[in-house]
């Protein structure tokens, strides 16, 4: 079993948003071997999928990145909102 939560926006997110936001994730939310772009999104501390249009989809699993997903949906949702994004969470627990 996992979770999910999708991050909606006001506006189109960009892959080059979403790395930025990435590359300045703290080692609490990142995954131990690294950072990775990968062809379906990045493999962080949570899995973060490609944005299509106006949403970007996290999710993990119960066991590994439970604990951690309410703060790295805020942490990128307040990099996007640094980007001029209104973002509205929408969790599926």
């Amino acid at each position: 079993m996992g979770w999910s939560i999708d991050l909606v926006s006001n506006k189109e997110i960009t892959e080059n948003e979403v790395q930025e936001i990435i590359c300045k994730l703290p080692e609490k939310l990142s995954f131990a071997l690294g950072n990775s772009k990968q062809p379906w999104g990045w493999s962080t501390g949570v899995d973060v999928a490609n944005p299509e249009g106006k949403k970007l989809w996290l999710s993990g699993a119960y066991g590994y990145s439970e604990n951690i997903a309410e703060e790295f949906a805020l942490f990128i949702k307040n990099g996007l909102n640094e980007k001029g994004h209104e973002i509205e969470l929408k969790y599926r627990w």
